[in-house]
């Protein structure tokens, strides 16, 4: 379902949650500074505060509680679930590198979705809307991308840049957004070289009944759903700007192996 500006009610959830907890923290430590300073004034105030801090307590457990068991019932197994893919982007024949911005960690993103530095993507939290919380387009919106089938844009911070052996081709592409911050911003009929260029997604997704990968061209790759898949046999996405092709050699890595690729099919944004 949707709620307040359109965002789900797993997204809700998370955000609704650190908003208890900080107020909670607030509260308290306010409570906590006005009995410090006032307890040696009025004799009922360490009742007082003490029945404050409580009341706080109880309330945030309570918030808690209810805000999970809503979750719980409308999530579509009723449980936290854990979905991870494996994704490759290449802008021009090069392999865009992910660099997560935080020194204490190897991935970008926000709690519920990341993205490590080697690919990997990962969601955990509640599911009511896969094709929202764990499309393609949420994990690239988590580490300030976007995509769709006509433009992809990248985050492209001096970090990016130094990753690649050949700059020059995507200089055309930069753009800069209100805060300063370098990106990549690269559309249909742009040109890597001397032919105009296009964005092309690919997936491999693993089919229990035949045991192989099941590679399939998207055709609107922003709604394709990450699926439920074991990480040993979980999505590979690849994404492709450049001369227009109908099928990719491109893998993730090594990952799936040639030989259990099945042959190719058109759209698919399976569930």
């Amino acid at each position: 379902m949707d709620l307040f500006f359109g965002q789900t009610l797993s997204a809700n959830v998370s955000d609704y949650s650190v908003r208890i907890l900080v107020g909670a923290i607030i509260a308290g430590g306010l409570t906590l500074f006005l009995a410090s300073a006032l307890h040696h004034r009025f004799h009922f105030t360490k009742k007082a505060f003490y029945t404050v801090l409580a009341g706080i307590t109880v309330a945030t457990t309570a918030a808690f509680v209810v805000i999970h068991m809503v979750a719980l019932t409308s999530s579509t197994i009723s449980a936290l679930e854990r979905r991870e893919a494996r994704l490759v982007v290449s802008v021009c024949e090069q392999q865009y590198p992910f660099i997560s911005r935080d020194f204490l960690s190897a991935s970008s993103g926000t709690a519920r979705h990341k993205v490590f530095n080697d690919g990997r993507l990962e969601y955990l939290g509640y599911i009511s809307e896969p094709e929202r919380d764990v499309a393609l387009s949420s994990f690239f919106e988590a580490f300030s991308a976007s995509i769709n089938a006509n433009i992809l844009t990248l985050p492209y911070p001096a970090e990016v840049e130094s990753r690649l052996a050949n700059t020059a081709s995507l200089n055309q592409f930069i753009r800069t957004n209100p805060l300063g911050e370098r990106y990549l911003e690269i559309q249909n009929g742009a040109s890597c070289s001397e032919f105009p260029s296009m964005i092309s997604v690919y997936t491999y997704r693993y089919d229990d009944s035949s045991e192989k990968f099941i590679r399939t061209r998207q055709t609107q790759p922003e709604r394709y759903v990450i699926s439920d898949q074991p990480y040993a046999t979980s999505d590979c996405i690849v994404v492709v700007f450049g001369e227009p092709s109908k099928n990719t050699n491109l893998r993730c890595g090594e990952y799936p192996e040639a030989d259990k690729i099945q042959l190719e099919t058109n759209g698919s944004n399976t569930l």
